[in-house]
């Protein structure tokens, strides 16, 4: 009886681990898109230090994810749609 309950606890802490590991590695796409985004913005207002600041920012945080090739991949299409929508606000100003 005590053995279904620790496989059972298991399965639902790994299931939590899952979703806040998905969670993370989008917050982590939408901060760097924005960041990103920001990035060209400033260099379109000729602001380089401040784009400058803005894409090592962007940067640092796709670093977290180079050597995870499963949630590389994960982060880069989140961080492509993300990045991709914030041009769109961008040219629409």
């Amino acid at each position: 009886m005590k053995i279904k309950h620790v496989g059972t606890s298991l399965v639902i802490l790994f299931v939590l681990l899952s979703i806040s590991s998905c969670n993370k590695v989008d917050k982590d796409a939408k901060k760097s898109a924005k960041y990103t985004n920001q990035s060209i913005k400033q260099a379109q207002e000729l602001d380089f230090e401040k784009a400058k600041e803005s894409y090592h920012k962007a940067e640092n945080i796709k670093q977290k994810y180079v050597d995870n090739e499963k949630k590389a991949v994960k982060f880069n299409d989140l961080y492509k749609k993300y990045r991709d929508q914030g041009r769109l606000i961008i040219k629409s100003e």
